[in-house]
């Protein structure tokens, strides 16, 4: 059996998001709850289709060797249904919707009666709304084109789209180290085909193309001011945390016949480390706790996880290459080392802070201007959607 991860986890990682722009709802929220465009002129009616046209049940499922062709029979010779209108010459099939529900079926295939019910068709909302999005966005690209006399590329730009998604079908499949006859298997073990898949990939490359010409000029324009304030505004997400990475040496009392014996080995071990012998060694060696067997390391990184405790404020007071003075404790000796060291407060405005924050003020720039580019398209297009 050849254990695949289900298409929707790595579907969605091309097309859009590779720009940066995030397809949330929030980023969508010109339009909505349920699929209602702006000022309601998309005509909506129940979109849960019926089971037997289109079955989730087997999605996500890896493909077996055992696979059948009677699970895919309930996808065959069905009559075409269209779920959504988009201008004057574009549909949406039904069957194309749920070959994107099908993608998350492991947000409804633990579930039972009506909760899936519920689960599936917000789901097939949700994904309905995002391919009617995806499709505004390439009618406009193919009408601008024609606008602007440059309908003739259209066809170069389709067969771009096509060795895109070609392109990237393959490596996805050389990456998992399957061959052609699984690969299909595998979809059809999800109710989902090569074409299908393919056809989402290649639309979605065309949207990326889109959005690649018509936001890039959105983004150009962030100053060094608008970073500075964005700093100044989100001081948690520069915080830095108070952390420390340290080696202990434990010298147990119980190995020796007296403290006494105890306490001279342990100043023997102090004498060695400080002479500059490598710690992670000594402790090998030598040491007589537990931190053997973690490499050397002590137990917690921060604030009140320090054990034993009573050593955490002498560690915390510490910097990163220095060595402690001998600890003693109810149990023996510890010698500790700090190899990093943290000390919390606020990163610096430096150049990788700036190209973060340019980053998050990019997207967000993104989002916005996608959004209003949704909206404005829905406006335009009116798009429908049809009851199954």
């Amino acid at each position: 059996m050849v254990a695949v991860e289900p298409m929707f986890r790595w579907v969605c990682t091309f097309g859009i998001v590779a720009l940066g722009v995030t397809l949330s709802a929030t980023a969508r929220g010109q339009s909505p709850d349920g699929l209602k465009a702006p000022e309601g002129k998309l005509t909506v009616l129940p979109l849960l289709p019926d089971p037997s046209i289109a079955p989730a049940t087997s999605a996500i499922k890896p493909a077996s060797a055992a696979l059948t062709t009677s699970m895919t029979e309930p996808f065959r010779d069905k009559q075409i249904q269209v779920a959504a209108f988009i201008g004057t010459d574009t549909v949406l099939t039904d069957d194309e919707v749920w070959q994107m529900v099908r993608q998350r079926g492991d947000q409804f295939n633990d579930l039972i009666g009506g909760e899936r019910e519920a689960k599936e068709k917000a789901i097939y909302r949700e994904e309905l709304r995002k391919l009617i999005e995806r499709e505004l966005i390439i009618t406009e690209l193919f009408a601008r084109m024609r606008k602007n006399n440059a309908g003739s590329k259209i066809d170069d730009i389709m067969e771009s789209s096509r060795d895109i998604a070609v392109r990237r079908l393959g490596e996805y499949r050389k990456g998992k180290n399957v061959t052609e006859e699984e690969f299909t298997k595998i979809l059809r073990s999800q109710g989902l085909t090569y074409k299908g898949l393919r056809r989402q990939l290649e639309r979605d490359a065309l949207v990326s193309m889109y959005l690649e010409q018509s936001l890039k000029d959105k983004v150009k324009f962030i100053t060094l001011n608008d970073l500075w304030d964005y700093y100044l505004a989100n001081p948690k997400e520069f915080a830095l945390e108070e952390r420390v990475k340290w080696l202990d040496l434990f010298v147990s009392n119980q190995r020796f016949r007296t403290p006494e014996e105890a306490k001279r080995f342990a100043d023997g071990m102090w004498t060695m480390a400080m002479a500059g012998d490598d710690f992670v060694p000594l402790v090998k060696k030598y040491g007589q706790g537990d931190s053997n067997l973690r490499n050397g390391e002590g137990i917690g990184t921060k604030r009140g996880e320090i054990l034993p405790a009573e050593m955490e404020p002498m560690i915390l007071n510490m910097e990163a290459g220095q060595v402690s003075a001998l600890m003693q404790t109810a149990t023996g000796y510890h010698l500790v080392k700090v190899v990093e060291r943290d000390k919390g407060g606020t990163r610096p405005f430096d150049a990788k802070v700036q190209t973060e924050i340019r980053g998050k003020l990019s997207r967000q720039v993104q989002e916005r201007e996608y959004a209003k580019l949704v909206d404005e398209l829905w406006r335009k297009y009116r798009p429908r959607a049809i009851e199954p």
